[in-house]
């Protein structure tokens, strides 16, 4: 027999895949059926579908969903398989026996030992893998206010909460290990990640103007004028805390080991300290910025990754704020880049997707190709790229050449989810139907980041940090502190002093 350990997950790229924000309507049991990616197709194109499921969007709700993609960097699951010539078996620590109990890690692994030596009896040559397999979760908040978690890997609704009253913009959930927080109208609410009940909620000062955040402690909504109002999610009774910007807010803000960014029309990107509530930089470019920027993990620290109306990608040091280099395309860029490795993917507005590839990612990267006729980038599996054409259709290109390996004749879903965690592919109907397809081989998911890097030892705050003092030492950051700031008036300059 031959054995091995296979860890899911590896250093890469990190960003949240959300912010899509799809169109709503109602599924009925003929739509659940005869609307489903053909079967010929997906296996032609490599792809096997993993499930499919429905949002609960009622017909007399027809607006918006978004979704959220979290993968844990805490919780994972164990999964024994043994494989043959006859078939293939797996057996997960979660696997209940016949009292009703987790078979833990031991038992799947006698079960695994148990089915092995049936095997060999049988004159059969088995292997046995072991993967670890971190969970996932897909979060959509719906217009009728109904909040749903799925789990990622089976579809499985693992709970549905109300959480106001419908009809109000939706905008994508914001999903830690803890909680998921949501806007609904002009109150926020925080619910139990794992359960699905409310915690808390409460009323903003101001309209939202994109889906929230979530670090460790701190809760950051966007407001419509620029503002980002802050509370605490580990005591409720503190006082919200507020920082400003120039511009609307153009999509929700990006988290990482340290820092929150935030894009606004006005074409700046503002980052602040995750969980000081001090603004630290702002990088200013030629247009509006409509996108989250992709962030990758780099050295303790990171760069931000910014797509810019101006046609210019910018690569900018996270701790710092400096830029590192730019990139020009000529072309609007309005997509988030997907990140894998030590490439970029770039889609720009007139549908030429950009293969950028550098190490470490402060030097100017190199062009490897460009494809033409791409719209958007869905995923991708080792040296497979999936996404979607012209004309809606899936198209698989190879990462190496951008030759296109395979179109399908029929369009894909109407609504696509750019995913730069896992080697999943996530596409949804204007009325809530959602599928997961992945690569045929892959039965266990790959995931594109370094999980270790989010777990709570890798993430404490620097010795001698605080909410009054800055991580590097400072006493005074370069905005002053949030509880100082108030919204400049209408036209104003949002950085001049205070009266």
């Amino acid at each position: 027999m031959n054995y091995r350990t296979t860890n899911l997950g590896f250093p890469g790229a990190w960003f949240w895949a959300a912010g899509v924000i799809l169109a709503g309507g109602v599924a009925t049991a003929q739509d659940l059926s005869s609307e489903l990616l053909d079967q010929r197709q997906l296996a032609a194109a490599g792809l096997v579908r993993q499930w499919f499921s429905r949002a609960t969007v009622p017909a007399n709700y027809p607006g918006t969903f978004g979704w959220t993609l979290y993968v844990s960097p805490y919780t994972k699951k164990t999964v024994v398989e043994v494989r043959s010539a006859g078939g293939t078996y797996t057996y997960a620590d979660r696997d209940l026996d016949f009292q009703g109990n987790p078979l833990g890690l031991e038992g799947a692994q006698r079960k695994a030992q148990l089915q092995v030596e049936r095997l060999t009896l049988r004159g059969q040559s088995p292997t046995v893998a072991t993967y670890e397999v971190p969970d996932a979760y897909l979060v959509i908040m719906t217009p009728s206010a109904t909040l749903e978690c799925f789990d990622a890997e089976t579809g499985a609704r693992l709970w549905s909460t109300q959480v106001g009253p419908p009809g109000h913009p939706v905008y994508p959930p914001a999903v830690s290990e803890k909680w998921v927080a949501v806007v609904n109208g002009t109150e926020w609410v925080l619910v139990d990640r794992a359960t699905g009940e409310i915690t808390w909620r409460k009323k903003t000062e101001g309209v939202p103007g994109a889906g929230p955040a979530l670090s460790r402690s701190l809760l950051f909504v966007p407001i419509h004028d620029g503002t980002m109002e802050i509370y605490s999610t580990r005591d409720f009774g503190q006082p919200m805390s507020l920082l400003r910007s120039l511009g609307h807010p153009t999509a929700s803000p990006v988290i990482t080991l340290s820092s929150v960014a935030w894009p606004t029309d006005a074409g700046h990107l503002y980052v602040a300290l995750a969980e000081q509530r001090f603004m630290n930089y702002r990088i200013e470019t030629g247009r509006t910025i409509d996108a989250q920027p992709a962030y990758r993990p780099v050295d303790g620290s990171g760069v931000f990754y910014i797509p810019s109306a101006d046609g210019y990608l910018y690569c900018v040091d996270e701790r710092s704020g400096i830029i590192w280099w730019t990139y020009a395309t000529g072309q609007l860029l309005i997509q988030t880049p997907l990140l894998y490795g030590n490439s970029v993917l770039l889609v720009t507005g007139d549908n030429n997707l950009y293969h950028l590839s550098g190490d470490p990612p402060q030097r100017q990267p190199e062009l490897q190709w460009i494809a033409p006729r791409v719209r958007k980038v869905l995923a991708v599996h080792k040296q497979r790229i999936y996404a979607v054409g012209m004309v809606g259709q899936l198209v698989v290109l190879d990462l190496a050449s951008g030759t296109r390996l395979y179109e399908t004749v029929k369009p894909l879903p109407a609504v696509h989810m750019i995913n730069g965690l896992t080697n999943r592919i996530y596409v949804a109907t204007t009325h809530g139907r959602i599928e997961c397809l992945r690569p045929l081989e892959a039965a266990y998911p790959d995931v594109h980041i370094d999980l270790s890097k989010w777990r709570p030892e890798e993430m404490k705050p620097e010795a001698g940090a605080d909410m009054g003092k800055a991580a590097d030492g400072s006493t005074m950051p370069p905005m002053g502190p949030a509880t100082d700031v108030r919204p400049a008036a209408p036209g104003g300059d949002p950085f001049a002093p205070r009266p």
